[in-house]
């Protein structure tokens, strides 16, 4: 398969890694979902980083620059993260040299003399890193993990031919018609779910993803998560707001394992229902508000939306075509919702 980038060249990335010495402190970050964790699990296979930390957009802040400094760390490597404001990235360049590798829609290119930023469309990360680092070294034991990864990101028409061998290496059948059937989906669904779980603590899910399939203990909080996302679907339908072509609800849960649930896969399962919808949730988090749009028949780019919804005073915004999110502070939430509004949709 034939990978075009929208931004760097992965020649970059091995002498990226082949500067790396035993000196040197590495700091890995990725971001809080499936494919953030995946992406990191490859990813220190190569790197073998004893600083791991896994971020939400609102934590691309002041706030990790000076704790990356505060730690010494002189390596930095981000996967699964997009951003918005260059200026984090700038900050960290005055002390640490940087690897990006991401899927996002994308805005600038980051590339400069501290930082090598590759950028793929329509391969999830956690993929992107197996593919670059299987040349380093052999990385089969993670396939099982990288192909929920895709699925769990909704980008696998991009690789079939790939994702056909493993499912069958694993007694399943790769069916893009029916992807949500069969072992796969159920996995990627638990790990999903655990991820919720432990949102506080995402270093304990990501110990509890071992190399073997048969060796994943994850059933007991991965059922205590879909309950409670079952419950706010419920409650969703009787509260939700309609927006132009689609809904808008706040989440007002006291729960945050509640609220990320519904916020993270109870807002895919219900824009599936309703491909040609407009789905905008968002939770309150401290003192920011997390925003979250889906849009399954991609009439509308919700990464845009998002951007539109917030310029000039979001924390953070972008995403996909599908899918997007946003972060916002909370005192700025009557202009996201005056803007939401009056917002001039336009077709993809």
């Amino acid at each position: 398969m034939k990978i075009k980038f929208a931004a760097g060249n992965p020649k970059k990335i091995y002498g990226f890694i082949s500067n790396i010495n035993k000196n040197d402190k590495i700091a890995l970050i990725s971001h809080i979902d499936l494919d953030g964790l995946t992406a990191a699990k490859i990813t220190n296979e190569i790197l073998n980083a004893k600083n791991i930390f896994f971020l939400d957009y609102s934590e691309l802040n002041e706030d990790l620059i000076s704790k990356l400094k505060g730690l010494k760390i002189n390596k930095v490597v981000f996967t699964d993260l997009n951003f918005s404001n260059p200026d984090i990235i700038k900050g960290i360049e005055k002390f640490a040299d940087i690897l990006i590798i991401d899927h996002h829609l994308i805005t600038q290119d980051l590339n400069s003399d501290k930082t090598v930023f590759i950028n793929v469309q329509g391969l999830c990360t956690g993929y992107l890193c197996y593919y670059f680092f299987s040349k380093i070294k052999n990385l089969d034991k993670w396939d099982w993990l990288v192909a929920c990864s895709n699925v769990s990101d909704w980008l696998f028409m991009n690789n079939k031919k790939w994702l056909t061998k493993i499912y069958s290496k694993y007694n399943d059948k790769f069916n893009p018609d029916e992807i949500k059937k069969g072992k796969f989906w159920d996995l990627q669904h638990k790990l999903s779910l655990l991820i919720i779980y432990f949102r506080k603590d995402l270093l304990k899910a990501y110990s509890l993803i071992k190399e073997s399939i048969s060796d994943l203990k994850i059933d007991s909080y991965a059922n205590e998560i879909q309950n409670a996302i079952d419950e706010l679907v419920k409650k969703f339908k009787k509260e939700k707001q309609k927006i132009y072509d689609g809904y808008f609800w706040e989440i007002k849960s006291k729960s945050g394992k509640k609220q990320y649930g519904l916020k993270q896969i109870g807002i895919n399962k219900l824009s599936f229902d309703e491909p040609d919808k407009t789905f905008i949730i968002i939770v309150k988090s401290g003192k920011y508000y997390k925003i979250s749009s889906r849009r399954q028949d991609k009439k509308y780019n919700m990464a845009k939306l998002m951007q539109d919804l917030t310029k000039g005073y979001g924390v953070n915004a972008g995403g996909h075509v599908a899918a997007a999110g946003a972060v916002i502070y909370a005192k700025d939430l009557s202009k996201f919702k005056k803007r939401l509004k009056g917002y001039k949709y336009e077709n993809n």
